[in-house]
């Protein structure tokens, strides 16, 4: 479901915890969860392209260049799953490259 500042509060939580590698955020939540996290050693990886990754290429890399901005270490991509049901590889392609 959507996050909440107390869902990614407590999700740094567990990551630290179980000593996992990264915490997967919505990029709004990027900076939020760094500061929460305060140096300790969970990477954090912001999701883009939510829900189906039908975003247009311009709105992708300005949520990439955003969550880069908040200080993702990750970014998580969301495949177009409408061109990869189509077999349209070339767009899939083309925004993974970009």
């Amino acid at each position: 479901g959507p996050e909440t500042s107390e869902s990614v509060r407590k999700a740094c939580e567990i990551a630290w915890c179980r000593e996992v590698a990264a915490v997967r955020v919505q990029t709004k939540w990027v900076k939020p969860c760094l500061e929460h996290l305060n140096g300790k050693a969970v990477r954090v990886s912001a999701l883009v392209g939510l829900p189906y990754g039908a975003s247009s290429l311009p709105a992708l890399l300005t949520e990439v260049q955003h969550a880069v901005i908040q200080g993702a270490h990750e970014i998580a991509l969301m495949l177009d799953m409408g061109a990869l049901k189509e077999g349209d590889l070339d767009r899939v392609t083309m925004i993974i490259r970009e």
